[in-house]
């Protein structure tokens, strides 16, 4: 760690280092792969967030808005009857077990879907 100095390349060295679980570790390699297999490195990933855990990189920003007891919220329903349902990793999606509809319309897109089921290494360090 060190202390922030220059604000603009200090951010994007933060947002550069965070997102090395995209990039191939073997210098060698990735210069032989260029643009053709893409792969999560989730132990790079594990190794960053480990590593920043409990540090502050984003400071809020805005107003703090007075505390008004007169303010409530409308258009919220309460169910109490919505079935029982489960994600499939799969579609990336929650699914009603009893008439198998999806919470959401969303539809994976197939190159986000073959990156995620095939294409996750967990074992490198």
């Amino acid at each position: 760690m060190q202390p922030v100095i220059d604000t603009q390349r200090d951010l994007i060295e933060i947002i550069k280092n965070t997102s090395k679980f995209f990039t191939e570790p073997d210098v060698y390699k990735k210069a032989k792969n260029i643009g053709n297999d893409s792969s999560l490195y989730a132990a790079a990933l594990e190794h960053i967030l480990n590593s920043m855990k409990g540090i502050r990189i984003f400071e809020r920003f805005g107003i703090n808005l007075p505390n008004d007891s007169k303010h409530t919220t409308t258009g919220a329903t309460i169910e109490n009857e919505c079935g029982e349902w489960h994600f499939d990793f799969k579609n990336c999606n929650c699914l009603n077990i009893e008439d198998s509809t999806t919470l959401t319309g969303y539809l994976l897109p197939p190159q986000l879907r073959e990156l995620l089921i095939n294409r996750i290494d967990t074992l490198r360090q």
